[in-house]
Protein backbone atom coordinates (compact mmCIF):
# COMPACT_ATOMS: atom_id res chain seq x y z
CA UNK A 1 0.00 0.00 0.00
CA UNK A 2 1.59 3.49 -0.74
CA UNK A 3 1.72 6.70 0.77
CA UNK A 4 -1.53 7.87 -1.09
CA UNK A 5 -3.65 5.17 -0.27
CA UNK A 6 -3.06 5.22 3.83
CA UNK A 7 -3.72 8.91 3.16
CA UNK A 8 -6.94 8.21 1.58
CA UNK A 9 -8.18 5.81 4.13
CA UNK A 10 -7.34 7.91 6.98
CA UNK A 11 -9.06 10.87 4.94
CA UNK A 12 -12.24 8.56 4.56
CA UNK A 13 -12.27 7.33 7.79
CA UNK A 14 -11.54 10.56 9.93
CA UNK A 15 -13.62 13.02 7.71
CA UNK A 16 -16.36 11.08 6.49
CA UNK A 17 -17.10 8.77 8.79
CA UNK A 18 -15.69 10.37 12.56
CA UNK A 19 -16.60 13.56 11.86
CA UNK A 20 -19.98 12.49 11.03
CA UNK A 21 -20.75 10.53 14.25
CA UNK A 22 -18.16 11.88 16.52
CA UNK A 23 -20.55 14.40 18.67
CA UNK A 24 -23.39 11.99 18.86
CA UNK A 25 -24.61 10.45 21.72
CA UNK A 26 -26.90 7.64 20.63
CA UNK A 27 -29.33 5.46 23.46
CA UNK A 28 -28.02 1.59 23.17
CA UNK A 29 -32.21 1.03 21.42
CA UNK A 30 -31.30 4.07 19.02
CA UNK A 31 -31.83 3.31 15.34
CA UNK A 32 -29.02 5.12 14.43
CA UNK A 33 -27.04 2.39 15.55
CA UNK A 34 -27.87 0.48 12.35
CA UNK A 35 -26.54 4.14 10.47
CA UNK A 36 -23.36 3.74 11.97
CA UNK A 37 -22.95 0.41 11.10
CA UNK A 38 -23.66 0.85 7.58
CA UNK A 39 -21.48 3.75 7.18
CA UNK A 40 -18.90 1.22 8.92
CA UNK A 41 -19.44 -0.96 6.20
CA UNK A 42 -19.26 1.53 3.47
CA UNK A 43 -15.50 2.11 4.63
CA UNK A 44 -14.42 -1.30 5.06
CA UNK A 45 -16.36 -2.51 1.65
CA UNK A 46 -14.17 0.04 -0.19
CA UNK A 47 -10.88 -0.50 1.40
CA UNK A 48 -10.74 -3.75 1.97
CA UNK A 49 -7.41 -4.27 4.39
CA UNK A 50 -6.57 -4.70 7.75
CA UNK A 51 -5.38 -1.84 8.77
CA UNK A 52 -8.86 0.20 7.34
CA UNK A 53 -11.08 -2.61 9.44
CA UNK A 54 -8.64 -1.83 12.65
CA UNK A 55 -9.40 1.38 12.55
CA UNK A 56 -12.89 1.61 11.47
CA UNK A 57 -13.37 -1.11 14.77
CA UNK A 58 -11.18 1.56 17.31
CA UNK A 59 -13.60 3.89 15.92
CA UNK A 60 -16.76 2.41 16.57
CA UNK A 61 -15.49 1.31 20.36
CA UNK A 62 -14.97 4.68 20.85
CA UNK A 63 -18.10 5.55 19.96
CA UNK A 64 -19.79 3.18 22.19
CA UNK A 65 -17.99 3.86 24.94
CA UNK A 66 -19.47 7.97 24.32
CA UNK A 67 -22.45 6.37 24.27
CA UNK A 68 -23.00 3.77 26.69
CA UNK A 69 -20.14 4.66 28.95
CA UNK A 70 -20.05 0.48 29.45
CA UNK A 71 -16.03 0.12 28.23
CA UNK A 72 -17.28 -0.99 24.88
CA UNK A 73 -17.83 -4.56 25.98
CA UNK A 74 -20.96 -5.04 23.12
CA UNK A 75 -18.28 -3.78 19.92
CA UNK A 76 -15.57 -5.84 21.20
CA UNK A 77 -18.31 -9.24 21.74
CA UNK A 78 -19.21 -8.26 18.05
CA UNK A 79 -15.76 -7.97 16.95
CA UNK A 80 -15.50 -11.28 17.61
CA UNK A 81 -18.14 -12.99 16.42
CA UNK A 82 -19.39 -14.26 13.23
CA UNK A 83 -20.93 -11.08 12.17
CA UNK A 84 -17.72 -9.09 12.42
CA UNK A 85 -15.98 -8.57 8.81
CA UNK A 86 -12.78 -9.59 10.67
CA UNK A 87 -10.79 -12.87 9.65
CA UNK A 88 -10.56 -15.44 11.92
CA UNK A 89 -6.64 -14.42 12.53
CA UNK A 90 -7.77 -11.31 13.18
CA UNK A 91 -10.92 -12.29 15.62
CA UNK A 92 -8.08 -14.14 17.77
CA UNK A 93 -5.28 -11.61 17.83
CA UNK A 94 -8.17 -9.14 19.26
CA UNK A 95 -9.15 -11.77 21.86
CA UNK A 96 -5.51 -12.04 22.78
CA UNK A 97 -5.55 -7.90 23.61
CA UNK A 98 -8.87 -8.72 25.74
CA UNK A 99 -9.19 -8.52 29.40
CA UNK A 100 -10.52 -10.58 31.71
CA UNK A 101 -13.71 -8.16 31.94
CA UNK A 102 -13.74 -8.20 28.26
CA UNK A 103 -13.08 -12.21 28.02
CA UNK A 104 -16.00 -12.71 30.75
CA UNK A 105 -18.20 -10.48 28.67
CA UNK A 106 -17.93 -12.58 25.32
CA UNK A 107 -18.19 -15.96 26.96
CA UNK A 108 -21.57 -14.20 28.54
CA UNK A 109 -22.73 -13.49 25.17
CA UNK A 110 -21.57 -16.90 23.72
CA UNK A 111 -23.90 -18.83 26.00
CA UNK A 112 -26.71 -16.56 24.99
CA UNK A 113 -25.80 -17.21 21.47
CA UNK A 114 -23.75 -20.19 20.76
CA UNK A 115 -24.18 -19.78 16.73
CA UNK A 116 -23.01 -15.98 16.18
CA UNK A 117 -18.50 -17.42 17.31
CA UNK A 118 -16.84 -19.60 15.99
CA UNK A 119 -15.38 -22.27 17.97
CA UNK A 120 -11.83 -21.31 17.75
CA UNK A 121 -12.72 -18.26 19.09
CA UNK A 122 -14.63 -19.51 22.34
CA UNK A 123 -11.25 -22.09 22.50
CA UNK A 124 -8.97 -19.22 22.86
CA UNK A 125 -11.17 -17.31 25.29
CA UNK A 126 -11.24 -20.32 27.37
CA UNK A 127 -7.64 -21.15 27.23
CA UNK A 128 -7.02 -17.24 28.20
CA UNK A 129 -9.35 -17.44 31.37
CA UNK A 130 -7.48 -21.16 32.55
CA UNK A 131 -4.08 -19.61 31.97
CA UNK A 132 -5.13 -16.52 34.28
CA UNK A 133 -6.62 -18.64 36.86
CA UNK A 134 -10.00 -18.43 36.26
CA UNK A 135 -11.97 -21.60 36.65
CA UNK A 136 -15.70 -20.59 36.29
CA UNK A 137 -18.01 -22.91 37.12
CA UNK A 138 -22.28 -23.35 36.17
CA UNK A 139 -24.71 -25.93 37.33
CA UNK A 140 -24.71 -28.88 35.45
CA UNK A 141 -28.20 -29.08 32.98
CA UNK A 142 -28.38 -32.96 33.69
CA UNK A 143 -27.80 -36.33 34.56
CA UNK A 144 -25.01 -36.54 31.55
CA UNK A 145 -23.35 -33.54 32.02
CA UNK A 146 -22.61 -34.88 35.29
CA UNK A 147 -21.22 -38.25 34.13
CA UNK A 148 -19.30 -36.88 31.18
CA UNK A 149 -17.83 -34.50 33.53
CA UNK A 150 -17.12 -37.08 36.75
CA UNK A 151 -19.17 -34.66 38.95
CA UNK A 152 -17.90 -36.13 42.25
CA UNK A 153 -14.31 -35.16 41.33
CA UNK A 154 -15.22 -31.81 41.90
CA UNK A 155 -15.66 -32.29 45.81
CA UNK A 156 -17.77 -29.42 47.04
CA UNK A 157 -18.21 -28.08 43.58
CA UNK A 158 -20.52 -31.85 42.87
CA UNK A 159 -23.22 -30.97 39.82
CA UNK A 160 -21.69 -28.14 38.48
CA UNK A 161 -18.62 -28.12 35.47
CA UNK A 162 -16.14 -25.91 34.60
CA UNK A 163 -18.02 -23.56 32.28
CA UNK A 164 -14.96 -23.60 30.21
CA UNK A 165 -15.58 -27.40 29.31
CA UNK A 166 -19.31 -26.92 29.25
CA UNK A 167 -18.38 -23.93 26.63
CA UNK A 168 -16.52 -26.08 24.71
CA UNK A 169 -18.97 -28.46 24.66
CA UNK A 170 -21.46 -25.92 23.21
CA UNK A 171 -19.11 -24.91 20.39
CA UNK A 172 -18.72 -28.43 19.73
CA UNK A 173 -15.16 -28.47 20.19
CA UNK A 174 -13.47 -32.00 21.99
CA UNK A 175 -10.99 -31.12 23.88
CA UNK A 176 -9.68 -34.08 25.10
Amino acid sequence: MDNDKVKEIFWKIYNWFWNKWKDEVLPRESDKWNEVVDDVRVVITEYDCQMCRKIVLALLTELEERSWENGGDNVKAYKVSKESVLTIEEKLEAVRGYGIADLLYVIREFEESPDKYEPEVIKQIGAQLMDKGIMLRREKENEEDEQSYGGAEYGEHAGTEPVGQGIMRKAGIDDS
